[in-house]
């Protein structure tokens, strides 16, 4: 009985360290990869949401529920005139692991209370980029305003992916409905 008892516990604890990513790493890499594909003039914005994520450990607030295939969709909204931050942030096909956060850390595990419409975090989720390009060209904000959508791949050995997306805000009524 008791080495049953220690061959459980460390077989916990192998496990629960095999994956223990670096989210700090991981916040400066999707930092990177985001300056990659925006504008100068918005890189300060994403050097906010960089020390959002390292800062307040938004991705360590739920690093329990994450798992190695788990794909993260990370929705951060840029105003080239507004100081606001709006982020969402949920695992694919996880509703229940949703949450909204800002600048203050008001943390909101409500799907209803977002930014974003249910229409574009779907494309998102999915990763439907030719519709969102679509979507961006045929409903544009009237003042400019945009979003960097970002998947983030969990692999093993602590690996992982990133892929993000730079797009107009697009909103049409009634269909958007947040």
């Amino acid at each position: 009985m008791k080495m049953k008892l220690i061959l459980i516990t460390f077989a916990m604890f192998v496990c629960a360290s095999l994956y223990s990513y670096n989210w700090d790493e991981i916040a400066d890499s999707i930092a990177s990869q985001q300056k990659q594909i925006t504008r100068v003039d918005f890189h300060y914005k994403i050097e906010v949401y960089r020390s959002l994520r390292k800062s307040r450990k938004i991705m360590t607030h739920y690093e329990n529920t994450f798992a190695v295939g788990d794909t993260i969709i990370i929705m951060e909204y840029h105003d080239p005139y507004k100081g606001a931050t709006h982020s969402a942030l949920w695992t694919k096909g996880h509703p229940d692991s949703f949450m909204t956060y800002n600048k203050y850390f008001d943390v909101h595990h409500d799907y209803t209370l977002c930014y974003f419409s249910i229409y574009m975090r779907n494309l998102c989720e999915e990763w439907n980029l030719s519709q969102i390009r679509k979507e961006e060209s045929d409903y544009p904000p009237e003042k400019p305003s945009y979003v960097i959508s970002t998947r983030l791949i969990l692999r093993p050995n602590d690996e992982y992916m990133i892929e993000s997306i730079f797009f107009e805000h697009f909103y049409l009524y009634p269909r958007d409905k947040f």
